[in-house]
């Protein structure tokens, strides 16, 4: 594949089209929303920022954002910990279980915190006889960035362990160390860049978070109003450059962390203690992930079968999960494809710098840090009716935002990283010395990559384009941006759940939540076994 990439057809090809392929959707969109954040001046950009109500809200997300990534630092080693050294029944379906923030929509899973700490149930009546109000306060944003960032840390935290060396820690016993001492010099050193890495991946997720929070917090301004809901709001009411100016911010914030991100992983009585352990992380698995989606589950039947089919069988229910059906087929293809590309550039070309390709890199995982809304937010200002592009193109007759070729681009963007970051460890494993082998023996490019590269990736693949389409069906908040959310037209099923939310109309949310529920559990199991299927083969 290395001499594919080397050749002289094969270099300017594959050069220009990945290339093009991420200014397009990466460098462009963030050059615009730094340029328009600055259209008015620095001063404009300055008074944007600096406005009472922008601040508080940048203030309370980075405060709240930071509340949670403590508590998952701390949870997420836990878990990891019980996940890699305890075998106990059940750990399989644990492991399993880690990834369901990742593949649950977020707007079910602000509905699902919802129903959870709501004032009709258990926990909410319990908090209001003590006198306290959990939901549309700040209890429940941080609730809700600890379930979407789940499992930062603790993905984070098991490679590190599953890696350690096990003769360090026997050589710390034999030398007379302690158990604890043996932890925390031998084995929380190990852990700790990525418990680290982990952490921060966390806190930047915390700080984009939209779609569940905005169920949830109540969005009052200046007590629980979070950045990503001004923008949002901002853009709602026609105020781009405050819109552009908070998301910079946020951009700039994101930017950093992942740049410090990479900079770390290139640095890089016995049985009633071990039960407890696995009681705890059974437990916060149960609290977390397993009983809210029992609450969906609850909610979607409260008015028994008839009102869940009727929920889900309204024409716009249907438009909405075909609209949705179809943006996961169509970003699923391209995204795969394109994020396969630029794997192999990014492992095995070698014709950028070092440098520049760590920036690229560190790049790519942006969308995973920035808040949807930002996304959604520079499709629109790149490709809107009041931009030139967007202009150039009513002119032809194609409409971008507020048409489904936007929501198609806002979900290729929020999706981008997933298939690249499942490929480009496994190219970096395997190495490019059977390709060079293959080559050697007079085999095509092309003929190189299905017969030598495919069979080595493929799984990789089949794990990236899995969480892709998971994605694709939970995507809410650049959607509901570029979209419009115009019923019968450009209605998602998570910006449907939202509506029917903001109607009141919660039997018919839950019905349609259930919906997209049922179908990120089924793509999860599916990938499971795709694992099973790898480790027989």
């Amino acid at each position: 594949m290395t001499n594919m990439l080397q050749s002289r057809w094969w270099s300017w090809g594959f050069r220009s089209t990945v290339m093009l392929y991420f200014i397009i959707l990466i460098v462009c969109p963030i050059a615009g929303i730094y340029v328009q954040s600055l259209s008015g001046g620095f001063q404009a950009f300055a008074d944007n920022v600096t406005e009472a109500l922008a601040w508080k809200s940048v203030i309370l997300t980075v405060k709240l954002a930071v509340i949670s990534t403590i508590i998952n630092a701390a949870v997420g080693t836990l878990a990891a910990w019980v996940l890699v050294r305890y075998r106990f029944p059940g750990r399989s379906l644990l492991n399993s279980l880690v990834d369901l923030p990742f593949a649950l929509p977020t707007a079910v899973i602000g509905l699902m915190i919802l129903l959870l700490l709501g004032p009709r149930s258990l926990i909410g009546s319990g908090a209001e006889a003590l006198g306290t109000t959990i939901l549309f306060h700040e209890p429940a944003i941080v609730v809700a960035m600890i379930f979407v960032t789940f499992p930062f840390v603790i993905r984070a935290v098991q490679p590190m362990l599953e890696e350690l060396d096990a003769s360090e820690e026997e050589a710390a016993y034999t030398m007379g160390a302690s158990k604890s001492r043996t932890f925390f010099r031998v084995i929380l050193p190990c852990m700790m860049p990525g418990i680290v890495s982990g952490a921060m991946l966390a806190f930047s997720r915390a700080l984009a978070e939209f779609g569940a929070v905005v169920l949830v917090a109540g969005n009052i301004p200046g007590r629980t109003l979070v950045a990503s809901v001004y923008i949002f709001g901002e853009i709602e009411s026609d105020n781009p450059a405050g819109a552009a100016a908070v998301s910079v911010l946020l951009l700039t914030l994101s930017l950093l962390i992942l740049w410090t991100v990479n900079f770390v992983r290139r640095r890089r009585g016995e049985l009633t203690i071990r039960r407890f352990w696995i009681g705890l992380t059974t437990l916060i698995f149960a609290v977390l992930l397993i009983v809210p989606l029992l609450r969906i589950v609850q909610g979607a039947f409260d008015d028994g079968w008839s009102g869940f089919s009727a929920g889900i069988s309204r024409p716009e229910a249907q438009h909405a999960l075909l609209m949705t059906g179809i943006i996961a087929v169509c970003v699923t293809l391209v995204n795969t494809i394109f994020g396969v590309m630029l794997s192999l550039y990014l492992v095995r070309a070698n014709w950028l710098g070092k440098r520049l390709k760590a920036v690229m890199n560190a790049i790519v995982d942006l969308p995973f840090a920035v808040s949807p809304v930002i996304g959604g937010l520079m499709i629109v200002l790149l490709l809107g009716p009041d931009s030139a592009v967007g202009a150039m193109l009513g002119r032809a007759g194609v409409d971008v935002v507020y048409a489904l070729p936007g929501m198609i681009l806002a979900t290729l963007f929020v999706t981008f990283p997933i298939v690249i970051r499942e490929v480009m460890p496994v190219l970096q494993e395997v190495g490019s010395q059977q390709e060079e082998a293959a080559h050697m023996m007079g085999a095509y490019a092309w003929t190189t990559f299905w017969r030598v590269t495919w069979p080595l990736i493929r799984w990789s693949v089949v794990y990236g384009v899995i969480l892709t389409v998971a994605r694709c069906l939970g995507e809410f908040g650049a959607v509901l941006v570029v979209s419009g959310n115009i019923i019968n037209k450009t209605q998602t099923a998570t910006t449907l759940v939202y509506q029917d939310v903001e109607n009141f109309d919660l039997t018919a949310a839950n019905s349609v939540a259930l919906v997209l529920a049922a179908a990120s559990v089924l793509l999860l199991l599916v990938m499971e076994w795709s694992k099973s299927r790898k480790e027989v083969h």
